[in-house]
């Protein structure tokens, strides 16, 4: 079976009748509401480990906190929307975390919006100077539905996280492990923001099309191989 494969540093798609595009870092752009929409961030997640005696070096929040910051300095949103998860624990709460967060708080301009995840119930109560509104467990913008689990998501146009998805790519004896967007019909699905989480497979949407992400490109498979799962 042959596959092609368009490649761009962003894939655009129209999804609920709505312009959206699927960034390669790992974040959807949706123009019309100046909204980047993101999900499983997971931070602390390191320092959450180590408190577990896990050694596990640092740098992880600062690491994804410089791709938001990227983001933002380049799209100029007026929301940034988050689709859970973005505590991995209640000991991913230290003074670090907090205090790295609310420097960069301090200096992005954009609202930030929480859909609850299942990791968010660590922390029922975010520091105020972050300055995240948490909007429940599902959220409406009209045209679009967003939730954190995509078992959650009402039968219209939505968005979810949670799940990771991923596809493993093989040509020949080489091999890689690529996080995706999942787009169904109704329901899509986006990779895991930060890279320091695990990798989920793929769960069958109906007439799904799947981005993969690789090398700073995100582009769609036209017709998927065997090799891929």
């Amino acid at each position: 079976m042959t596959t092609t494969a368009q490649t761009t540093s962003f894939s655009r798609v129209t999804f609920g009748g709505e312009d959206l595009h699927l960034l390669a870092d790992r974040a959807i752009w949706w123009p019309r509401t100046a909204t980047l929409i993101v999900a499983d961030l997971h931070w602390g997640k390191d320092a959450a480990f180590r408190a577990q005696g896990i050694p596990l070096p640092g740098g992880v929040l600062d690491a994804d906190l410089q791709r938001l910051r990227k983001l933002s300095s380049r799209l100029r949103p007026q929301h940034i929307l988050i689709l859970g998860d973005l505590i991995h624990a209640r000991a991913s709460l230290t003074t670090e975390v907090i205090e790295t967060v609310t420097a960069w708080r301090a200096t992005e301009a954009a609202a930030c919006l929480l859909v609850e995840g299942n990791h968010d119930r660590h922390a029922p109560t975010l520091p105020s100077a972050w300055k995240i509104e948490r909007v429940g467990p599902t959220f409406s913008d009209g045209a679009l539905h967003f939730v954190h689990d995509p078992a959650h998501a009402p039968d219209a146009p939505c968005l979810a996280g949670h799940l990771h998805p991923s596809v493993n790519i093989r040509r020949g004896r080489r091999s890689w492990r690529l996080a995706c967007f999942q787009i169904g019909l109704s329901l899509g699905v986006l990779p895991a923001f930060s890279e320091f989480t695990g990798a989920g497979r793929l769960h069958p949407l109906p007439t799904q099309r799947i981005f993969p992400i690789m090398g700073g490109f995100c582009f769609e498979w036209e017709s998927l191989p065997a090799t891929v799962r």
